[in-house]
């Protein structure tokens, strides 16, 4: 009897059994544990027979055409309903690739990272997990999503950077197209935006809109020099995540919250101004913004302004939020309460943190983030330009990560009654 979950060869291709009557398609682990075998053209059948029971091929597991280098062709039976994370993942020969209208869902990173120059997502599709369709820079012009495609995450199609628009039938109850822009039915949520849209003016949202909220433009790499936002409340996690080409932002006083990586790797965005509005930026929210900046040779200014002096709601500042960007200097406003201890860790070219004076959680010397009684000191900036630091009176503990990548330091003369020296105080 063959174990459930065992694989199982039958011809040329691996399966494992998931239930009574099903299996699905793994990887071909015969030459090594850590490779995939699977080359040349694959078709897989409907069904299989294994020890003289009659299996139907139903899905195609987690990584199961993973890395297949030399794999050229893919056809599946109409019998398929779940393309599993990863499953058609890597294969740099495969160029065209159909799927049947029995496919349901594609999971995470499902289809991605190939050189496909035609995809064909055929009517049954209901839903793409993150990065479901992702990474495939060959794609022409336009993605056409058939009009029974009923949930996306974050992400769901992205980094696709040929790709000039979107195409979505009016007939879809859940995403409507505008201009080859994907927003959700109501309008109210812009879910991807295409990668090689020509925006020489900038992009502004359609009128009328006043709940909007940005998720999963994963994919603004190449189009959007100049971005207004005039109604946008909360830039969801990865909303802008790698907008390479995204270099100014204004009218950003609605938004509320900057979700995880919200605005992380916008490498050439040399400025953003937040409003009243803004209440937390979560993990990374601002992190690698500007990173590329530094001796550009595209007439930019050389440093990141990240602007909150107006953000008189903005309470918490998550990690790393600001890492490894090129901001020189944060102001932070008199409300916020919180801030994780590796907010900062890796802002390599910061030089100062100023907070507001009626701040009652925190305070700045010198450019220097201490807490208000003046008790811990928490973060010198990365380019603290003093190669010689000496602390104020009364300093008792170095928090975690305080002298974090000060590349600048030469000495520091650690006081009398030093009581405690937090994680990786030190590091780097």
């Amino acid at each position: 009897m063959t174990t459930l979950g065992k694989p199982v060869q039958v011809g040329n291709i691996f399966y494992e059994i998931t239930g009574a009557n099903t299996v699905k398609v793994m990887p071909d682990r015969s030459s090594s544990p850590t490779s995939n075998s699977y080359k040349g053209d694959i078709e897989i059948p409907s069904t299989v027979t294994i020890d003289g029971k009659t299996y139907t091929v139903n899905e195609i597991g987690t990584r199961a055409f993973s890395s297949c280098y030399n794999l050229t062709s893919l056809k599946m039976p109409n019998t398929i309903v779940r393309i599993d994370s990863s499953a058609i993942n890597s294969c740099y020969k495969l160029t065209t690739l159909e799927l049947s209208g029995s496919v349901r869902v594609i999971e995470n990173m499902g289809i991605s990272s190939l050189p496909l120059t035609k995809l064909t997502l055929n009517e049954g599709l209901d839903s793409l997990g993150y990065q479901a369709i992702a990474m495939l820079n060959s794609l022409p012009d336009t993605l056409n999503l058939p009009a029974s495609l009923r949930a996306m995450a974050p992400g769901g199609v992205g980094f696709c950077h040929k790709l000039t628009a979107y195409s979505i039938p009016e007939s879809n109850k859940n995403f409507k197209t505008v201009d080859g822009v994907i927003f959700s039915k109501d309008g109210k949520t812009l879910w991807a935006f295409p990668c090689y849209k020509e925006c020489p003016d900038g992009y502004t949202l359609p009128s009328g809109e006043t709940a909007l909220s940005l998720t999963a433009c994963r994919i603004l790499t190449a189009c959007t020099v100049h971005l207004q936002l005039y109604h946008l409340r909360r830039s969801t996690p990865y909303a802008f995540y790698s907008s390479a080409k995204l270099y100014n932002i204004e009218r950003a006083t609605s938004v509320r919250t900057i979700g995880t990586a919200g605005f992380g790797s916008c490498i050439r965005l040399t400025k953003i101004e937040f409003g009243y509005n803004l209440q937390r930026i979560d993990s990374a929210g601002l992190a690698s913004v500007g990173s590329s900046l530094i001796k550009n040779s595209d007439g930019l200014p050389e440093h990141a302004v990240i602007s909150l002096s107006g953000c008189r709601a903005l309470k918490y500042i998550g990690k790393r939020a600001f890492t490894s960007g090129s901001v020189e200097q944060l102001d932070i406003p008199a409300a916020v309460d919180t801030i994780e201890n590796d907010a900062f860790v890796f802002a390599s070219y910061l030089k100062r943190i100023d907070v507001a004076s009626a701040n009652p959680r925190f305070v700045s010397i010198n450019g220097v983030l201490y807490d208000r009684d003046m008790t811990t000191l928490l973060c010198v900036p990365a380019n603290y330009e003093n190669q010689l630091f000496e602390f104020p009176k009364g300093v008792k503990h170095i928090g975690a990560n305080a002298f974090f990548n000060c590349r600048n330091m030469r000495e520091v003369v650690l006081p009398d009654d030093l009581e405690s020296m937090g994680d990786e105080a030190f590091y780097y």
